[in-house]
């Protein structure tokens, strides 16, 4: 993904605005690429992989206070006191909201908050069910 594609990204999930735009965006993408030996060898240094885009996204979702974003799920409690969890969590949503039909996002939306909801109630119970499958 180019530094371009990654800020009209951030634009569809409307995370881009007066506070944070392209002059924020454009080193947190920078921070998450790897460094490259040779520049002038390919172009590798001019788009990201996965781990690099996943590193991009939390620094993004870290830069943002949860006054700022849209919490879809107030009532869980964000499990790491700089809120980080809830900030990634919330920005995922965001972009799949930005991206997908809104056919498809509440396909995933509703599949997504079972899965929540799931967790909470046997979190309650004192079971551990993190990285289980149904």
């Amino acid at each position: 993904m180019s530094l371009e594609e990654f800020t009209i990204l951030l634009g569809h999930a409307g995370l881009l605005n007066e506070n944070f735009g392209n002059r924020e965006a454009g080193p947190l993408w920078n921070l998450a690429m790897m460094t490259q030996k040779d520049e002038t060898a390919s172009e590798r240094h001019l788009n990201m992989t996965f781990v690099e885009f996943l590193e991009a996204l939390a620094r993004v979702a870290d830069k943002f206070s949860m006054e700022n974003l849209e919490d879809f799920f107030p009532e869980y409690k964000a499990k790491s006191p700089y809120e980080l969890d809830k900030k990634l969590e919330t920005t995922c949503l965001l972009i799949l909201r930005g991206t997908l039909s809104e056919k498809a996002f509440n396909g995933v939306f509703r599949a997504y908050k079972q899965k929540v909801d799931y967790e909470v109630e046997m979190a309650k119970l004192g079971v551990v069910t993190q990285f289980k499958k149904k």
